[in-house]
């Protein structure tokens, strides 16, 4: 490939699956640049690259033919969660096995399968025997979950895992009703009247967890980032099949490999806490989340926080008469705003890991104009890690397919030192780097009193800063993620150079876009910049980092290396 010429992906969701419109949750977030089609446009594939074919789908015969015909002459094919009536074409045998729960390792290396896994948890999906196809990964009895099949000038491409039900059942878990079934080893306790967002996951005890030798055992696998990984180092592969090239807006700003967040649950409010962590998070560049209770702190300690760059959020009171009524969330969110003098406030959680529902949360977060959810994690031993299957901000759905505007961000690690074992941390860190994730720590400011607690704290943030993990803040974090999904974006191909048109809604500093293609020279608004290589997703990308202004239209141009220098 000499030049750039941009593909075009294109997704297909299935009609009557409700999880299907999750898959559009994972490409958003992955920050690959694709369109959307219905069913009736399969009629005429001549102006696609690749087709996604998403969820529990069924083509007609004629479709069918279609599809088959445009794969042959060159088309790239992936099917994810069914095999859409292609199994001949994907190389499958029929009849192929439906998969509620189910466990899928790889038979070899391969660029399809993300690094450091040795095998991945999905809920939903589709596996069968291989009739043609090269199997990349397998379930323990044998059955294909991940393939690979040329044909013709093309390929089909098989990912049975079903992307948007593992990331529906996985990350939001279950409705909170009643308690939930605890371990086994005595780890934690899930019956004891407190209902909490861990009586809500949907991960196993005894498979998903690992026992280190301190501490308790503690998830150990981000199940739903490396299936959502798989969908989208697939999709990489066949757009370089094709000998085209792939656009991304990179998850983090300025081209962080992954970031850290710390959130601080204050119930009580001794401002000699406050300046005791100030003191050590100022040490490796962190500032924190405070998310403040009722009656909270006072305000020449809002004021010294907000002076030192920290940000205030609201830590949801519960536990009362009133319950969880509607209104509640709002005033509280209002009073904190109001004492700490603070124009805006992003983050929110529940008072203690509680949780009630499914996506009530959401709904009264929203209503009170919070729009940063930090729930999502365990309060036990036997609980920290990735209890909810990924370490990503991820936007929740409604039941009618719309996203909410509140979004989420699991936590892992809770109360380092005596929750969390510095063992458990260690391992949580370096598989959050690996996935390209946010290291998102709850601490309390009465532990900065703990020597096990505060010591553990200090390790971690070192250790952060070794690995050159950047320290985010809740608002950044939402601000940049909303943007980025938003993000207009138009390619054109001028002879052998690309360009690119980016549009924000709102100023988005330290954005990175990511091609696929030749090393390559590139100019923004008429000024060079330096582009740098990075390998990602299996992909070797050329990036660069700009700044874009509201309303503005933005060109950013890329152009292979020593092309100026020949002309």
């Amino acid at each position: 490939m000499n030049g750039f010429k941009w593909a075009r992906i294109v997704l297909l969701q299935a009609e009557d699956d409700p999880y299907a419109p999750y898959y559009l949750e994972a490409l958003d977030h992955a920050g690959l640049r694709y369109e959307t089609i219905d069913k009736c446009e399969l009629s005429d594939l001549s102006r696609v690259d690749v087709l996604v074919l998403a969820g529990y789908g069924h083509l007609d015969e004629a479709r069918q033919e279609a599809v088959g015909a445009w794969v042959r002459q060159g088309g790239q094919l992936i099917c994810s969660g069914s095999a859409w009536s292609l199994s001949p074409l994907l190389g499958l045998k029929e009849p192929l096995s439906h998969c509620s729960n189910e466990v899928i390792s790889p038979s070899r290396q391969d660029r399809a399968w993300p690094d450091g896994c040795d095998h991945v948890r999905f809920f939903g999906g589709t596996v069968g025997a291989p009739a043609g196809a090269e199997p990349i990964a397998s379930t323990a009895g044998g059955k294909t979950g991940l393939s690979r099949r040329k044909f013709g000038k093309g390929a089909a491409f098989f990912v049975g895992p079903h992307i948007g039900q593992t990331i529906a059942q996985m990350q939001l878990g279950r409705s909170v009703e009643c308690d939930g079934i605890g371990p086994a080893d005595g780890s934690a306790r899930l019956d004891d009247g407190n209902l909490r967002a861990e009586d809500g996951s949907n991960l196993d005890f005894l498979d998903d967890r690992l026992a280190g030798e301190e501490g308790s055992p503690y998830f150990a696998f981000p199940h739903a980032d490396v299936a959502k990984e798989i969908l989208i180092r697939t999709i990489l592969e066949a757009v370089e099949n094709a000998g085209l090239v792939a656009l991304m807006a990179w998850h983090w700003p300025r081209n962080a490999t992954a970031t850290s967040l710390l959130s601080l649950d204050c119930e009580t409010f001794e401002p000699g806490h406050v300046q005791r962590l100030h003191t050590l998070m100022s040490m490796y560049g962190c500032r924190g989340a405070w998310l403040v209770a009722l009656p909270g702190y006072t305000l020449d300690v809002y004021r010294t926080l907000r002076s030192w760059q920290h940000e205030i959020g609201t830590l949801f009171v519960t536990d009362d008469t009133a319950g969880w009524h509607d209104e509640k969330l709002k005033i509280q969110h209002v009073a904190i705003g109001r004492s700490s003098a603070s124009p805006s406030i992003i983050a929110t959680r529940p008072m203690d890991g509680k949780w009630r529902g499914y996506t009530r949360f959401y709904d009264q977060a929203e209503e009170a104009g919070a729009r940063l959810s930090l729930s999502k994690g365990g309060r036990q031993p036997g609980t920290s890690g990735f209890l909810f299957g990924t370490c990503h901000p991820f936007f929740p759905m409604r039941k009618d397919g719309s996203f909410y505007l509140t979004a989420e961000l699991p936590y892992a690690v809770y109360l380092p030192g005596s929750v969390t074992s510095d063992q458990a941390c260690d391992a949580i860190l370096e598989k959050t780097v690996a996935r390209h994730g946010c290291f998102h720590i709850v601490f309390r400011p009465e532990a900065a009193d703990v020597p096990e607690n505060f010591g553990s704290l200090r390790r971690l943030l070192s250790d952060c800063k070794q690995r050159k993990v950047e320290f985010i803040l809740p608002e950044e974090l939402y601000r940049f993620e909303r943007a980025r999904r938003a993000l207009r974006i138009v390619t054109r191909n001028i002879d052998l150079e690309g360009q690119v048109q980016l549009i924000s809604d709102t100023r988005l500093e330290g954005l990175t876009i990511m091609a696929t293609g030749p090393r390559c020279e590139a100019s923004f608004k008429g000024k060079s910049l330096n582009v740098q290589k990075v390998r990602r997703y299996g992909t070797t990308f050329h990036c660069v980092e700009i700044d874009l202004d509201p309303k503005a239209a933005a060109e950013l141009r890329l152009v292979p290396q020593g092309l100026k220098a020949a002309a």
